[in-house]
């Protein structure tokens, strides 16, 4: 259980970051705010990611496993 958790919390990071990378790139100074829109979505879906990480790394050190459903 504890390794699902692991591969669960390695995969909302890596998503966070790549969310906010995608953040990074659509808010370039060349698209001169035409993909604000990309910029705005990619940074709440970067948190919602963190946020999730967070609640996984609640059940690993012993919170309830229904905090994930």
């Amino acid at each position: 259980m504890k390794f699902i958790l692991f591969i669960r919390l390695v995969k909302e990071i890596s998503f966070a970051c790549l969310c906010w990378g995608l953040a990074h790139i659509a808010g370039f100074q060349m698209f001169q705010g035409q993909l604000d829109w990309v910029w705005w979505s990619a940074t709440i879906c970067g948190w919602c990611y963190v946020i999730s990480a967070l609640q996984t790394l609640e059940v690993m050190a012993g919170g309830s496993v229904r905090r994930l459903l």
